[in-house]
C-alpha cells in the first residue's frame, strides 16, 4: 500500500510540473501577443497638428522641439507636485 502511494504521488508531482511549465507557456505567449498587437503612438514634437503631412525638421525646428518637450515635461512635474500637496493636505 505504501509503494501504491509513493508511486502515486511521484506520477501527481511530475503531472503538477508539466502543467506548470504549459502554464508558463501559455502566459508568455499572451505577453508576446499584446505586445504584438500594441499600437504605436504618433509623434507630435512641436505641438502642431501635422495629419497627412510628412514631418521634416530643420535644427531650429529640433530646438522648438525640445524645448516644447521640456515644456510638457514640467508641466507633467507641476502637477504630479500640486497632485501630491493636495494628498498631503
Amino acid at each position: 500500500m505504501v509503494k501504491t502511494l509513493f508511486t502515486t504521488t511521484l506520477q501527481l508531482a511530475a503531472q503538477v510540473s508539466v502543467l506548470q511549465h504549459q502554464n508558463k507557456g501559455l502566459l508568455k505567449s499572451i505577453d508576446m501577443q499584446k505586445k504584438k498587437n500594441k499600437k504605436g503612438v504618433q509623434l507630435n514634437l512641436c505641438g502642431n497638428p501635422n495629419k497627412e503631412i510628412v514631418d521634416c525638421y530643420s535644427p531650429a525646428q529640433v530646438v522648438k522641439a525640445w524645448q516644447f518637450h521640456e515644456q510638457k515635461e514640467a508641466e507633467k512635474e507641476a502637477e504630479e507636485k500640486c497632485k501630491y500637496d493636495n494628498r498631503v493636505k
